[in-house]
């Protein structure tokens, strides 16, 4: 630690940053402009005539032209106070539907089932439709090169050797519109692009190098309606492939196809009311480890045609925090979780104990445990 000089670095940065003070960043989404109190208009309450409550459902999401999307799939335009017919039918998002035929001659039955996944569009909060078409782009490109480009490895001393530490104006962006609660870089090596998710939902994409002037290269995107416990970036295998990972507590685990350029729910915990607090997927992308509020740990096999939960395992007392796997040994895993009297613990687990059932207990693995105060 000490051949790093982590602590004169950190001395020179905190110096550098009293010397520069200054308000928050102009770069990314900046901050929304007061706007001139418009005078009250009287409405009567249509209660009172014994109508429904025009929007007694509740608003889903307002969308970029200013129309707002109701929780039962209605569309009210901007400044119409009615409902669009057409996006009535389509709903906040599109669903595409297969159906899987199963004939059983010794029965002489035929067994039907539906199969929905939830596409939603990549509209940013901020863009327009030509810039996020020019930003899917070169997402796509960017995401084709890594099958291409050979990974090198930098240790981090070398890194700190080459040149001093130091935080420019440049280097700044407000990327989410709430405080930011997990990040993760885009595996490419020749671009620099950072996923974040806030508090409200929303997952964004900051190419960093973008001098855009709208923009900033901050592409603000609301997949999920609550706190976004984890992004994160495939390995490149698998079906999740090089793809972006995000999961919240309203139980959702999106995918963003850069190929295609849309969202793509590959989960949903509303059967199971499963609220996700961690998220981790295995070397070959085609599984994930979802961490939740109540201390279990969900696996999802994304392989399945359903994709519904393969089993369950309790792992801890309270929140599951963190899923991290041993890039040397694939069996191992560690978690760190709340616990009940407070403090935390910290344990390793070995996959290969779990068992095929659907609920197990935390007997059946082998656990180091490390408990701190809080």
């Amino acid at each position: 630690m000490e051949a790093l000089n982590i602590r004169q670095l950190a001395s020179e940065m905190t110096t550098s940053a009293t010397r520069h003070k200054a308000g928050p960043s102009q770069r990314g989404l900046r901050k929304k402009e007061k706007k001139p109190k418009e005078p009250v208009v009287l409405r009567r309450s249509g209660r009172r005539t014994g109508a429904a409550a025009e929007l007694s459902g509740g608003i889903e999401r307002e969308r970029r032209d200013g129309s707002i999307v109701l929780a039962d799939g209605r569309m009210i335009a901007q400044g119409s106070g009615e409902a669009n017919e057409e996006e009535q039918k389509k709903g906040a998002g599109e669903a595409k539907i297969s159906a899987t035929l199963t004939v059983n001659e010794k029965m002489k039955t035929v067994t039907v089932e539906l199969d929905a996944k939830l596409i939603s569009k990549c509209e940013s909060a901020k863009g327009n439709d030509d810039s996020d078409a020019k930003f899917i782009e070169y997402l796509q490109r960017t995401t084709r090169e890594l099958k291409t480009t050979t990974k090198t490895k930098t240790s981090l001393k070398s890194l700190l050797a080459v040149k001093k530490l130091d935080l420019k104006e440049d280097d700044v962006a407000k990327c989410t519109e709430r405080a930011v609660t997990h990040a993760d870089f885009h595996p490419s090596t020749s671009e620099v692009i950072l996923a974040s998710g806030d508090k409200e939902g929303n997952v964004s994409l900051w190419r960093v190098d973008d001098d855009d002037e709208d923009t900033h290269g901050v592409y603000c995107f609301q997949p999920h309606s609550q706190y976004v416990s984890h992004v994160k970036f495939g390995n490149g295998n698998g079906i999740i492939g090089s793809n972006l990972l995000s999961c919240a507590y309203d139980g959702h685990v999106w995918m963003l196809d850069s190929e295609r350029g849309e969202f793509v729910e590959l989960f949903s915990g509303a059967e199971h009311d499963v609220e996700f607090s961690s998220m981790e997927t295995n070397i070959d992308g085609n599984i994930i480890y979802g961490g939740d509020n109540d201390g279990m740990l969900n696996l999802i096999d994304l392989r399945a045609s359903k994709k519904k939960l393969t089993s369950q395992v309790a792992l801890g007392e309270k929140r599951i925090n963190t899923v991290s796997f041993n890039t040397s040994n694939l069996y191992s895993i560690a978690t760190s979780s709340a616990m009940r009297k407070g403090g935390g613990e910290i344990c390793v687990w070995d996959l290969r104990k779990f068992g095929g059932s659907s609920t197990s207990s935390s007997s059946s693995s082998t656990t180091t445990t490390t408990t701190r105060e809080r």
